[in-house]
């Protein structure tokens, strides 16, 4: 499969994921942005390929990557399709990754939100201070961050061994850039 192909079975893949949840715009944004990762990294893995100095033990190992990844996400496309013409186990299963993506994303901009403080010229330079955040606060906010962390790893297992077991892509948990330089923006504080 070349980029293109990449390109179009994840053009695919976005119109039956919209179709999977009904159109609805919260849930087609959230599970579109768990797709969105494992796409670029078989585009990656496909432009590897057209590469012509590479080495053959590599390429027969990026073949059967590719492979495997393409039955996958037909598997999907089956999966995304019976979720969006009945209401069973598969419907459930795109509701719910769309809960877990949206909920993910509300933590996201929480910890975002709250991290930052605003900045007024009118205040005095001790009132100032105050928007610095204090090592003992730096330090509770971080033990927060370890325990959310913990709490998403074994989640993230059992969504592995559920892609596993029934031989499916469900998406990947991942910081959009503009997240991820205001979380950046607010470790460094």
């Amino acid at each position: 499969m070349d980029p293109a192909g990449v390109r179009s079975a994840y053009r695919l893949t976005l119109r039956a994921i919209s179709a999977s949840v009904m159109h609805q715009s919260r849930s087609t944004h959230a599970i579109r942005r768990l797709y969105g990762p494992t796409f670029r990294g078989a585009a990656q893995v496909a432009q590897a390929l057209r590469d012509d100095q590479l080495q053959p033990a590599e390429r027969t190992r990026l073949t059967g990557w590719l492979r495997t990844w393409n039955a996958r996400v037909d598997e999907t496309l089956k999966m995304l399709l019976n979720s969006a013409q009945s209401h069973g186990l598969t419907s459930k299963i795109t509701r719910n990754l769309s809960h877990i993506q949206c909920m993910y994303m509300d933590i996201e901009d929480y910890r975002i939100s709250r991290t930052h403080g605003e900045w007024d010229s009118q205040r005095p330079d001790e009132d100032r201070q105050r928007l610095i955040p204090k090592p003992k606060a730096v330090e509770k906010k971080k033990e927060e961050r370890e325990i959310e962390d913990k709490g998403w790893g074994p989640l993230s297992q059992v969504i592995l061994m559920a892609e596993n077991t029934a031989g499916v892509h469900l998406g990947r948990l991942t910081f959009n850039k503009e997240m991820r330089r205001l979380r950046g923006k607010a470790l460094r504080r």
